[in-house]
């Protein structure tokens, strides 16, 4: 049995920068590969998911009409039977574009934290100025 000779400490650094770097490259291959088939199974499942929703509001449209020729079947009147079965489409309507209206208002997008913040660190650097060198910031004018 021959003996292997020693190597130096240099080509042991070299043989694990060669194999660090085979490493990696490997891993990053493995994760594009990867990458690039999750991709295509996600836009697989949005495709089914869109198509999905479309069907259920399809449904929807085609439940609505349904209602709408069973209740004119019933009351003798196509016009009046629409206007029974949207009537609680047109009030949730209603609701939702007063309450974000009402969120929309310029006093609800006031910055109230940063503003509530902003008198907390006046008053901390007020009571800083007393305290310290002698110089004083002017009152808050609101």
């Amino acid at each position: 049995m021959t003996a292997r000779p020693p190597d130096t400490t240099l080509a042991l650094i070299g043989e694990a920068l060669r194999l660090g770097s085979l490493h990696l490259r490997q891993t990053l291959t493995l994760a594009r590969l990867e990458t690039n088939g999750n991709i295509g199974a996600i836009l697989g499942l949005v495709a089914l998911l869109g198509a999905a929703v479309l069907a259920l509001i399809v449904a929807f449209f085609l439940l609505l009409a349904a209602a709408v020729k069973a209740l004119a079947a019933i009351i003798g009147s196509e016009a009046l039977a629409a206007v029974i079965v949207a009537a609680p489409f047109a009030l949730a309507s209603l609701v939702l574009l007063v309450l974000g209206l009402r969120r929309m208002a310029l006093e609800n997008l006031e910055p109230k934290r940063t503003e509530r913040q902003m008198a907390k660190d006046a008053a901390a650097l007020r009571g800083l100025g007393h305290a310290g060198s002698g110089a004083t910031l002017p009152p808050r004018s609101s």
